[in-house]
């Protein structure tokens, strides 16, 4: 069992090592053991080189993921020693160690490749210039299977693990986009129908595929110069897109009232003559009228009431000419 995991960097490396001779024990009688993790800035057979220069020589097998070529590896690595007695009762000393490399000398964050490298320090020039534009940007390096989330379950033995994920968030906090980054390192059949596969399960998900062309049949810069291209052009979208969301709508047009009609004239005499013109004043059309935005229906008609009230003679009462039809009625039966 690991009785801890010691972690230095480049200055603490060579005190570190020498702590590694220390011949504590166990109330039992068998010696402590634990991980010893650093920064290597490159591998030779069996010895282990730090990035301070320290040399350290593991008696078992080093383990280096992936491809690599001769007998140096160059890094820079992030690695693991388990330090350990042999035989429980000996000294201890470093017997095996596993690889990996990484971004920098200084960023254990774990690459498959030196292409994959290239990859992320564009990325992370991208997210510093999102940034300039009030954007934050979340680089992410899956190290587990991803299937359950691009599938859902759909296929349990397809194993998928993007190279790099990415989350763009707006300047209010809010998410905006993702992305997801495939290095293409080579450029052989089989890997490329596996990467066309990974592909089409990647695009499933909303969001903006990537490839950045890093493999021997292509000029680095040529590829990369391609990279940030797209790159470019994806960040640009997300904030056209973001911009066309913030203009407010042009505001509708407001149409003015007509002026109020006049008050009615007076009426005149009872014989007085009507002036010329038409019976009855034809009435404007509908003229549309707006109330905070929305647009209500009025319709706006001059009354012909007082202009045709203005001719016709005034009438006498229903009693009045009761009255006077009663009078003639009775002064007929006289004669």
């Amino acid at each position: 069992m690991l009785s801890g995991v010691l972690y230095t960097d480049a200055g603490q490396f060579d005190d570190l090592v020498g702590r590694v001779k220390v011949r504590a024990r166990w109330p039992d009688g068998r010696r402590p053991h634990g991980v010893l993790v650093f920064i290597a800035g490159r591998i030779e057979d069996d010895v282990i080189v730090a990035i301070s220069g320290t040399r350290l020589m593991v008696e078992g097998p080093i383990a280096v993921f992936g491809p690599g070529m001769g007998r140096v590896r160059t890094g820079p690595f992030v690695v693991a020693v388990l330090v350990a007695s042999p035989d429980g009762r000996a000294p201890l000393a470093p017997l095996r160690s596993y690889a990996h490399p990484c971004w920098s000398v200084t960023d254990m964050l774990p690459v498959d490749s030196s292409n994959e490298r290239r990859s992320l320090d564009i990325l992370v020039r991208f997210r510093d210039w999102m940034g300039t534009q009030g954007y934050s940007v979340e680089i992410t390096k899956p190290l587990h299977d991803r299937s359950r989330y691009f599938l859902g379950g759909e296929e349990p033995d397809q194993v998928v693990k993007p190279d790099f994920e990415g989350k763009v968030f707006a300047p209010d906090g809010g998410f905006a986009r993702s992305l997801v980054v495939e290095t293409l390192g080579f450029r052989h059949a089989a890997y490329r129908a596996k990467k066309q596969r990974l592909k089409e399960i990647l695009t499933r998900k909303p969001g903006r595929y990537l490839e950045h062309l890093a493999h021997d049949g292509i000029d680095p810069a040529e590829g990369d110069r391609r990279f940030r291209k797209d790159l470019l052009t994806f960040g640009t979208g997300v904030i056209d897109m973001a911009s066309r969301k913030q203009v407010p709508s042009a505001a509708p047009a407001i149409v003015p009232l007509p002026p109020a009609p006049l008050p009615a004239p007076p009426r005149g005499p009872r014989f007085a003559p009507a002036p010329p013109g038409p019976a009855v004043l034809p009435a404007p059309a509908e003229v549309p009228q707006t109330l905070f935005g929305t647009p209500v229906p009025r319709p706006v008609a001059a009354s012909a009431e007082p202009v045709a009230a203005a001719r016709r003679q005034p009438e006498p009462t229903r009693k009045l000419r009761w009255l006077a039809h009663r009078v003639l009625t009775v002064l007929r039966g006289k004669r």
